[in-house]
């Protein structure tokens, strides 16, 4: 006989000797007792015989499953709270890809993630660190950075599209809004099925954000974000005519050829961030403002440093020392329209015609140097009097100075278009003969 039958028969022998009122008692405190074991799920009866660790096992399974049970009838409570609130919150384990998308999205404007942004909405991504703060408050996306994740809320549905005069429905659209407890208004973004997309649709704010059909002017053709991206891949493109390297008469041809690029889609930003390459490296770039074309958005130069500056400054005084130096020497019109392609003054200082006059001053020269001007020219503000006008051309609106076997020096002002040809720089236009008149007179600067 094992212990628990013992057990059980000493406890009958007992309840014979007892008084019948008690021996009921005692009987329903049993079955009571019982009762609430079975009741509470305490195991106790699973685990009899059980080892220590076993029991503890069977202990954690027991408590494993209350908690599921209880998560469960939490989740059920969270859905039915949402669905009488007509939201949910960005801390919401129930968010329909559209909705966590959104609040995905508000994270990423908050941690300064300008790459997955411009995904996003689909848009170049011309952002800096200066303009992307400007611009999420222009697109009233900041006001939401300043509130956890239980205090911002979202929402999906369709709303009727009115036509332009805001009259007629005309269809509807999806548009996921955001806004943040106790908000008075919220933000909103039109949903849009893109294939292209990685997320497969773009968010495009409503109102303030994105402008459309925003057309800027580029030196070159080769325009990319500061991640490297293909910017061109985001627009329609018009090219124009590339500037060609003289008229024959020593000046400069029209300096207003650009291409120029249509982006059906633009982030609303006041300084767009491009990056400009060309056939001797990539430069940053700046945006000035047409007054005379107000159908353009821009017109995009090259935003050179002064390490820039200075490099291009010692190639164009490379290249005309080198053309001067051909042109002492004697060598042929090809020697020297390699460093100087101006037929015009090639003409007039080779070969049998050349200008003995003009001839004698240049024989003088026995160094160059040249600086920027820093004087106003044109629509261009003086600081950016050095710039792109091609994928291998420099306008340069320089100060050459010259110095001379008889002592002094000459001074000259010249606009040139400086290109890089193969391995080496050459002076291809000038809006003038900065090499007519040498001599230690008359200094232009």
């Amino acid at each position: 006989m094992n212990p628990v039958e013992k057990f059980f028969m000493l406890v009958a022998y007992k309840i014979t000797r007892m008084a019948t009122w008690l021996k009921v008692l005692i009987v329903l405190l049993i079955i009571s007792v019982i009762a609430t074991i079975a009741v509470a799920q305490t195991g106790f009866f699973n685990t009899l015989g059980m080892s220590a660790e076993e029991k503890a096992a069977y202990e954690q399974q027991q408590a494993a499953i209350a908690s599921a049970e209880s998560a469960e009838r939490a989740a059920q409570e969270l859905i039915e709270q949402e669905k009488a609130d007509g939201y949910k919150r960005y801390s919401s384990p129930n968010l329909t890809n559209e909705e966590a998308a959104c609040v995905d999205f508000i994270k990423a404007c908050q941690n300064g993630e300008m790459d997955k942004v411009a995904a996003y909405l689909d848009v170049p991504n011309i952002f800096d660190q200066d303009n992307f703060q400007k611009w999420c408050d222009k697109a009233g996306i900041s006001v939401f950075f300043n509130y956890d994740d239980d205090n911002r809320v979202v929402t999906v549905g369709d709303e009727d599209v009115l036509d332009e005069e805001g009259k007629e429905v005309i269809g509807t659209a999806r548009v996921v809004s955001t806004w943040y407890a106790n908000a008075t208004s919220m933000t909103k973004f039109y949903i849009t099925a893109s294939a292209e997309s990685p997320y497969g649709f773009v968010l495009t704010p409503k109102g303030d954000g994105i402008l459309t059909n925003v057309v800027y002017d580029f030196p070159v053709r080769s325009i990319t974000s500061e991640a490297g991206d293909d910017m061109s891949a985001y627009a329609t493109e018009a090219i124009s005519a590339p500037i060609s390297s003289s008229n024959g008469k020593g000046n400069l041809e029209s300096n207003s050829s650009w291409y120029s690029f249509t982006f059906p889609k633009f982030p609303d930003v006041e300084a767009p961030h491009f990056y400009l390459n060309t056939d001797f490296g990539t430069f940053k770039s700046t945006t000035i403002v047409s007054e005379k074309n107000k159908d353009i958005a821009g017109i995009v130069i090259a935003d050179f440093s002064d390490e820039e500056i200075e490099e291009l400054n010692q190639s164009a005084a490379q290249a005309i020392i080198s053309a001067v130096q051909a042109i002492q020497n004697g060598e042929s019109d090809e020697v020297i329209a390699s460093y100087l392609a101006v037929s015009d003054i090639v003409g007039e200082l080779a070969g049998e015609k050349r200008d003995e006059e003009m001839f004698a001053g240049v024989s003088l020269i026995t160094g160059a140097e040249v600086q920027r001007n820093e004087l106003t020219s044109g629509y261009i503000p003086v600081e950016y009097n050095y710039h792109l006008v091609g994928s291998n051309t420099v306008s340069m609106d320089a100060n050459i100075r010259f110095t001379l076997s008889s002592g002094g020096e000459c001074r000259r002002c010249a606009t040139i278009l400086l290109r890089k040809i193969g391995d080496h720089w050459s002076v291809v236009a000038t809006d003038k003969n900065f090499l007519e008149n040498i001599n230690s007179l008359d200094p232009e600067w």
